[in-house]
């Protein structure tokens, strides 16, 4: 599982932020945290879609690596189609522009979102998962002054909140604020 998140122009040269974590989960449905990361992306962006495509981008090809990597050491196999490898992202124009069959406008942007779909098409990725902000653990990674709590009680207790339903009551309003509006 790979949770992945940017934020758009927020350092102080103008640049973007983006950062992962990879999940392994287990088939009780537990998870463990093998690595996460948080950097500035490799070059100036010229929208919210467009960082959120490169973070994905980056943490994509951690989380194929590992997928491999993981596959190699328990089950001797070299074969990276049959790994279910789930990503997930709370920015909707991305979701939208990688299982829309409309290009893009800008050409940069068009080459990730196009590699992302080939991986997908080609069965190393499973799917690619649209969840609310809220829900996103990766937000700790991104954007000043985000709470980690939900990054710690997955470290600490393995399961992820909104996964099981175990959620604060922030989250329960926020939640409650997006049904009624």
């Amino acid at each position: 599982m790979l949770f992945n998140d940017a934020s758009f122009g927020n350092l102080p040269d103008g640049g973007s932020q983006g950062g992962y974590v990879v999940f392994l989960m287990g088939v009780d449905g537990k998870v463990n945290p093998i690595t996460w990361h948080s950097k500035k992306l490799r070059r100036v962006v010229r929208s919210t879609l467009a960082s959120e495509a490169l973070a994905l981008a980056d943490g994509v090809d951690c989380v194929i690596s590992l997928a491999a990597l993981f596959k190699e050491l328990m089950h001797n196999e070299h074969e990276l189609k049959h790994t279910p490898v789930t990503c997930f992202v709370d920015n909707k124009d991305l979701y939208h522009a990688i299982y829309s069959d409309k290009p893009v406008g800008e050409k940069r942007l068009r080459v990730e979102i196009n590699a992302i779909k080939q991986l997908l098409q080609g069965g190393e990725l499973k799917e690619i998962k649209w969840i609310q902000t809220y829900e996103q653990i990766a937000n700790v990674l991104t954007k000043h002054g985000a709470s980690g709590q939900d990054i710690l009680c997955c470290f600490e207790k393995g399961f992820k909140p909104f996964v099981i339903g175990v959620t604060d009551n922030k989250k329960k309003e926020k939640k409650d604020q997006i049904k009624t509006t």
